[in-house]
């Protein structure tokens, strides 16, 4: 699985500038909520406008219903459904858009120069007027656009606007660039420089930091120069830097200079610098939207396909099996549920069922979920007890699973007569309701979850159930989940959503309808299951 990277916002545009770094073991929430991880104070800003989080090695971003929509690279995201976001993305929220970086920058730094000081040096706003020659830049801004349709990365296409630029205007070398966050450097996204230079090329703080406001700027100097400053040394006597603008925020930078002999720049080049970098925005915009498509099509594809597996193989959400009435609901967090669940009845006249949790998130721990799922059925239909069963599914598990995963899983098998037999393999999350006055057994003993060690021995226990008692077991989704402020829904609440409750169904409409309540959004933090078993009387 790919490390865990901290994913940082930064603000290219909006009413106030936002840096926020996200470490990956969290859900960080981005709303108007003074409890917000990201707040945004803004009335276009949703109370709990989305989450972002990391899962399955990649950072999402997901639309909490806002009035407003999330928008990344342009596209308003569906409510509810997960999009991937990868370094660079630009992220809407709001009048807010940020770009995004993930662990390390994604392109090369090159050094900036504090040239604020030097003298006879003049940076103004550019003339962009047009003069005599504009059927050239015509045809060179048309070409310019049909190889647009040719590149694959923003590099390629900052590569084709440099070209068009540097015939266009008469400068010699030029960069598409991007600020660096924390750091007076750039990111270099691509360069075009002379065939005889192998310097490196070094840029004008002053220029881009007065282009960073939106508007191109030309740099001029004198030709006499004192020689100790650092756009002397260069002997650049010209240079312009043309904001590069995506959703209306400056997301790059075209910038251009000429130095020494090389030739006079062209009076309209101002101009067309400011026409290639609407059309570079605008092809990295269709490519950034382009590449959002596809990792939806990806990302939809495994899911759906995760989900019919998990459906084929999933017992109906209620039933009577043997003697035993049961109900259970299985809600995934935000991708596919990694929860198992099975309910069967035995060759002997018993009913098993259990209730297990993948370690994990997404279409790989619900596939995961669905091989252990069928693997446990078929080892209790040969008539294996509980746990040999759950001894097998270890070793099986054990030899497949990568670092860092593991299944937790509570087995039951029910006799006729009431009695329960069961192996509680890390999973803890479960209460015997009693339907007469009496105490209550504790989830002991436990054993430790399977996929660890392979040769682990499970033990199994034994408890007595009377008609009309109920076994529930859940996942820790459940009591795990937090409200807008941070409080766990913890274990009190299940009870107290219990206490009203005469069936199995009744258990487990209260316990969402409570769960769902308490987090005040329909997307859970995790994976949350829960399953009611009631030990029904004989038949007469």
């Amino acid at each position: 699985m790919p490390e865990a990277l901290p994913l940082t916002l930064i603000t290219l545009s909006g009413p106030s500038a936002v840096t926020q770094t996200l470490s990956p073991g969290a859900v960080s929430v981005v709303g108007r909520s003074a409890d917000s991880t990201i707040c945004l104070l803004n009335e276009r800003v949703s109370r709990r406008h989305a989450v972002l989080l990391w899962r399955e090695g990649h950072w999402f971003a997901l639309d909490e219903a806002s009035a407003h929509g999330t928008f990344v690279n342009g596209v308003r995201l569906v409510p509810g459904e997960p999009a991937i976001l990868n370094a660079g993305d630009l992220l809407r929220i709001g009048p807010w858009t940020m770009r995004v970086t993930l662990g390390s920058r994604s392109h090369p730094l090159a050094r900036t120069i504090d040239d604020s000081a030097a003298p006879r040096q003049r940076i103004e706003r550019a003339d962009s007027s047009v003069v005599p020659g504009a059927q050239r830049r015509l045809r060179l801004l048309t070409d310019l656009i049909a190889r647009f349709n040719a590149g694959a990365t923003e590099a390629d296409l900052a590569d084709f606007a440099l070209e068009s630029a540097i015939k266009g205007t008469g400068y010699a070398r030029g960069a598409v660039v991007k600020l660096a966050h924390g750091s007076d450097d750039v990111e270099v996204v691509h360069t075009r420089l002379p065939p005889e230079e192998k310097a490196v090329f070094t840029f004008s703080n002053s220029l881009i930091e007065a282009a960073a406001a939106g508007q191109s700027v030309v740099l001029t100097r004198d030709a006499e120069q004192v020689s100790s400053h650092s756009i002397a040394r260069m002997d650049i006597h010209s240079a312009i830097c043309t904001p590069v603008l995506i959703e209306e925020a400056v997301a790059a930078f075209l910038y251009l200079d000429a130095r020494g002999r090389e030739s006079a720049i062209r009076p309209d080049a101002a101009g067309f610098c400011e026409a290639v970098a609407r059309a570079l925005g605008l092809a990295l915009a269709n490519l950034k939207r382009a590449d959002l498509e596809k990792r939806q099509r990806v990302l939809t594809s495994e899911l759906n396909a995760a989900r019919e597996a998990q459906q084929f193989i999933l017992p109906p959400p209620r039933g009577e099996v043997g003697r035993v009435r049961y109900a259970m609901r299985m809600r995934p967090g935000i991708f596919v549920a990694g929860d198992l669940f099975d309910v069967l009845a035995l060759p002997d006249g018993r009913t098993a069922f259990c209730l297990g949790d993948v370690a994990g998130h997404g279409a790989g721990s619900g596939m995961l979920m669905a091989s252990a799922q069928a693997f446990l059925h078929a080892y209790l239909e040969s008539g294996r007890s509980p746990a040999q069963a759950v001894g097998l599914l270890n070793r099986f598990l054990s030899d497949r699973l990568t670092a860092g995963r593991f299944v937790s899983l509570f087995l039951g098998v029910l006799d006729p007569d009431g009695t329960l037999e069961f192996v509680d393999a890390g999973h803890g999350h479960w209460l015997l309701l009693c339907a007469h006055p009496g105490e209550t057994p504790s989830p002991d003993p436990e054993c430790i979850p399977l996929g660890i060690d392979p040769d682990h021995a499970f033990a199994s226990a034994t408890v007595r159930m009377h008609p009309g008692d109920r076994l529930i077991l859940f996942s820790d989704g459940l009591i795990d989940q937090r409200a807008p402020g941070g409080e766990e829904f913890g274990m009190d609440r299940l009870r107290e959503a219990l206490s009203a409750s005469a069936n199995p169904d009744d258990d487990i409409q209260h316990i969402f309808d409570r769960v769902l309540a308490f987090a005040q959004t329909s997307s859970l933090d995790d994976d949350a299951t829960a399953a009611s078993f009631e030990f029904t009387p004989a038949s007469a």
